[in-house]
């Protein structure tokens, strides 16, 4: 059977991947949202007066920024030599889709992947301008100068989706890579980060899981996400392989509006 060697969790947030004298690039985006804050939804400027009070000004000034920047770094390869010291023959990377695989006309709640192959794709500097972005945010952590096509375990992946089914997860299975009018779609941030800055582009066999964690009405609940979980260790447990097997989880708890206190 397949033995679980390791599990971990990261966040994938943006500030993660900008330098921090670069960090105002976000702020743009975060002008266009609306941000959840403790059960109520508000603006940017509304978030800015409603918090005056708790001091947050100083944590923005340059040298505290490359400060918290440097731990998470550490951290972040930390994480990676921990993972890759494991060695394992397989990685489960659970992370969520912001329309980047799915983005019209479908938003499964839970997705296995069980093709043979999934693609990082290229990244252009063209959109970059849009994504209020820097080129080393890009190029270093997410894509990759030419495409690149990461092996799959379509073995397990039937696995994972047979077991979820026969524990009433209605399971969305996905035995190719999504297209749209440009071709072939490049798997989304939430998997590339773990690939390129915590594996640091080391090729281990992959099986992507995606979820909705953004996007209503069919976002799974916390306690159903546990439960799915549970239900894809006793699946990987299950698998008669002989396989090493590690999972990553790839999202975070606060990108946009930080709650240390939470």
């Amino acid at each position: 059977m397949a033995t679980i060697v390791g599990a971990f969790g990261t966040s994938h947030g943006p500030l993660l991947t900008l330098p921090p004298d670069q960090w105002h690039l976000r702020e743009q985006v975060d002008r266009t949202r609306q941000h959840a804050f403790r059960g109520q939804t508000y603006s940017f400027d509304q978030l800015v007066a409603l918090r005056a009070s708790e001091g947050l000004g100083p944590q923005n000034r340059p040298e505290t920024r490359a400060a918290y920047h440097a731990r998470c770094q550490s951290q972040l390869d930390r994480l990676g030599d921990l993972a890759l010291a494991l060695n394992p023959d397989v990685l489960i990377v659970i992370g969520d889709d912001q329309h980047e695989w799915f983005p019209t006309g479908i938003q499964p709640a839970f997705t296995v992947f069980n093709g043979e192959r999934a693609l990082n794709s290229k990244y252009d500097l063209d959109k970059m301008k849009d994504w209020h972005v820097s080129r080393i945010m890009v190029e270093k952590f997410r894509h990759t100068e030419v495409d690149t096509y990461y092996d799959c375990v379509p073995d397990l992946a039937n696995h994972l989706i047979a077991h979820a089914i026969a524990d009433e997860f209605d399971v969305n299975a996905c035995p190719q890579i999504p297209c749209d009018a440009n071709g072939p779609i490049g798997l989304g941030h939430a998997f590339t980060f773990i690939y390129r800055r915590i594996l640091r582009d080391r090729a281990i066999a992959l099986v992507p899981i995606l979820v909705n964690t953004f996007y209503p009405p069919n976002q799974p609940s916390a306690k159903r996400c546990y439960d799915f979980g549970k239900a894809i260790g006793r699946a990987i447990q299950s698998w008669d392989s002989g396989k090493r097997v590690a999972l990553f989880a790839s999202g975070g708890l606060s990108h946009y509006v930080v709650d240390e206190a939470w």
